[in-house]
């Protein structure tokens, strides 16, 4: 076990780097194994933490990829990823005061971020699922 400890040491950079490039490339069962052993030795990595939220986002289990989105939030508050990831599936589940968190949190962390309008216009969709009927008919 010790020996296993001191190898995924010297290359836990290849394996976070190898789950990114894995990720893009939809070989999700690859970013699983490797995202495992990088958390046997760097359980407090927030880039990790998001890759798994994405991972788990893209098998679909939403449950798994908020966990995973809010650890990495938790151990970085300022990552930016994280709180888009968590905003997503937040907005998705409709549970809107925890997606214009972060969805606002991550526009606040990323002013450049490229996908600004999008996430601005999901915002601006919460903000007029909250107004009174009588003001939406007047508009």
């Amino acid at each position: 076990m010790k020996n296993e400890r001191t190898y995924l040491e010297k290359i836990c950079r290849a394996l976070l780097a190898n789950a990114r490039l894995d990720l893009k490339k939809g070989r999700l069962q690859a970013v699983g194994k490797q995202i495992d052993k990088f958390l046997i030795v760097n359980e407090n990595n927030a880039e990790a933490y998001c890759i798994q939220g994405e991972m788990f986002k893209q098998k679909n289990e939403p449950d798994k990829a908020l966990d995973a989105f809010l650890k990495s939030a938790a151990i970085k508050p300022d990552y930016a990823d994280a709180h888009k990831g968590a905003g997503l599936i937040c907005l998705k589940r409709q549970d809107e005061a925890r997606a214009k968190y972060h969805l606002g949190r991550y526009l606040d962390l990323s002013p450049e971020a490229p996908d600004r309008k999008f996430v601005e216009a999901y915002l601006e969709q919460l903000d007029d699922s909250h107004e009174p009927d009588s003001l939406k008919r007047s508009q």
